[in-house]
């Protein structure tokens, strides 16, 4: 792996001007490689992505494992929760490699970070060796975001419009200036026929009619979002809101800014993104850690995305992953995930973006995240049933993160997939509370004294766990003296 990662960084950090000639990527960079009308014929000239694009498969290659899998049917979206902007001031510029699950975010978080490289690693081969490839080639064609959006809606713009000074304007007025050309159905084939072929023809296995597929779903999807009776781009969720959900700055996804544009079209053209098709936990994090072994940075974030909502998935379904047959016994899917996150992000200051469900983001210190999550010094299927104690629970809370406390308890106390123990608990919780802050040694002393089951049904390691997932979900405050309380439990 490292002659074919080096040999492509060699190439991105070749000089753009060679004996008077652009590299390819120097004028991809200058020139870009946008579609030219012939005749009636919309053509266009790849032959510029082709050695980025060349090089984003010869680092991904070798990284088919056998526990990876093709999914079912078009499961994936591009983006998994509606406030990813929330965990941008926390990331912003941190440095260091970046590991990210699903589609989108080995592009979006990984340039707000300033990532040195981003690991996109999927257990369904249509992410790594679909999606990646298919929106790193889009990100590569397009010289600013006008020029991308021009191709994700098929509306062919004069080089004039593309080349306007629109670089200060905001997503709306973008797609505005987009919609406000009519769409071309011969463009759109063109460039979705071009960027296809051009990714289906590099896998690396047989069987590519699932990449075929996938691929010309993306490309529909991306067009369906500016045809005349579909909804507004930035008033949409699901595989398009990643373009324009900002926060109150402006920050967030691909068309949020020209900076933020710039950021991701990098990572591709610089060969800094690598796709691995593989269950995370393993295969996944062992490439990570070879990588580490041979000189390139150690991670400082990881967006773990929908990973615990697939274990739970898998589980209310009888069987932790067990398609893959990857593990002895179906419990240490759970064990083995959480023990090998916190193996390789081994930076005192590394984070973990979290999904918690489709809508809540959190960002926490690796280590304390993996300390809530689960007992990992317990029996394996000791710990990993405490683990999803509380991802149950984590999960039914962040559904509802914005009403207040009060009605939180009471939908988690409804949510049919609680614990009996935790809705009990979570009673007794109510009744403490009675409308006024929760502090969490406060909590921690009257639930050991008027809940049977939080003395009794929860194990003394679950009670300390089940405290710290409330103050990491804001139900219970973080007073200043909560750390040296946590250095108490921690130390015993």
């Amino acid at each position: 792996m490292s002659g074919a990662v080096s040999n492509m960084q060699t190439a991105m950090q070749a000089p753009a001007l060679a004996g008077g000639v652009l590299s390819p990527v120097g004028r991809l960079r200058s020139c870009g490689a946008y579609p030219i009308k012939v005749g009636d014929a919309w053509k266009l000239d790849l032959s510029p992505v082709s050695p980025v694009l060349d090089g984003y498969f010869e680092r991904s290659n070798p990284h088919v494992y056998p526990s990876s899998f093709f999914g079912y049917g078009m499961f994936n979206y591009l983006i998994n929760e509606h406030d990813f902007p929330s965990a941008i001031g926390s990331i912003e510029g941190v440095g260091g490699a970046y590991v990210g699950v699903g589609p989108i975010f080995s592009f979006t978080n990984a340039a707000w970070q300033g990532a040195s490289h981003s690991w996109a690693i999927d257990c369904n081969r249509r992410v790594p060796f679909g999606f990646i490839p298919l929106y790193g080639a889009l990100l590569a064609t397009s010289r600013n975001r006008l020029e991308f959006l021009s191709l994700i809606s098929g509306r062919p713009m004069s080089e004039e419009l593309r080349l306007s000074n629109a670089g200060g304007a905001n997503p709306a007025e973008l797609v505005r200036l987009t919609k406000d050309v009519p769409y071309d159905d011969k463009f759109f084939n063109a460039v979705s026929s071009s960027l296809m072929e051009a990714v289906v023809s590099r896998v690396p296995f047989a069987d590519s009619m699932p990449i075929v597929e996938i691929t010309a779903h993306w490309m529909h999807e991306f067009r369906k979002s500016f045809m005349p009776n579909g909804k507004d781009l930035q008033k949409m969720y699901g595989p398009h809101s990643v373009f324009v959900v900002t926060d109150s700055e402006g920050r967030g996804g691909t068309i949020s800014s020209e900076d933020q544009f710039r950021r991701e079209r990098d990572l591709f053209l610089e060969g800094r993104i690598t796709g691995v098709a593989a269950e995370i936990a393993k295969e996944g994090l062992d490439v990570v850690e070879r990588s580490m072994e041979e000189g390139r940075d150690a991670p400082k974030v990881f967006y773990i995305s929908n990973v615990e909502d697939h274990f739970f998935i898998n589980y209310e379904k009888g069987g932790i992953l067990d398609q893959y047959g990857s593990y002895a016994d179906v419990w240490d899917a759970v064990y083995v995930f959480y023990k090998r996150m916190r193996e390789v992000m081994s930076a005192p200051d590394a984070m973990v973006v979290s999904a918690l469900s489709l809508k809540r983001t959190t960002v926490q210190n690796s280590a304390q995240y993996v300390r809530n999550a689960i007992p990992l010094h317990r029996p394996i299927k000791e710990a990993a049933e405490t683990a999803f104690d509380f991802y149950r629970f984590r999960r039914a809370v962040a559904r509802e993160h914005r009403e207040p406390m009060s009605e939180r308890i009471g939908l988690v106390q409804r949510a049919p997939e609680i614990d009996e123990r935790l809705r009990m608990v979570c009673g007794e919780m109510k009744a403490i509370s009675n409308g006024k802050p929760l502090h969490i040694e406060a909590v921690r002393e009257r639930l050991s004294m008027a809940s049977q089951e939080f003395r009794t049904l929860l194990r003394p390691w679950g009670r300390e766990m089940f405290l710290r997932n409330m103050v990491d979900l804001g139900v219970i405050e973080r007073p200043p003296r909560y750390q040296s309380f946590l250095n108490n439990i921690d130390a015993r």
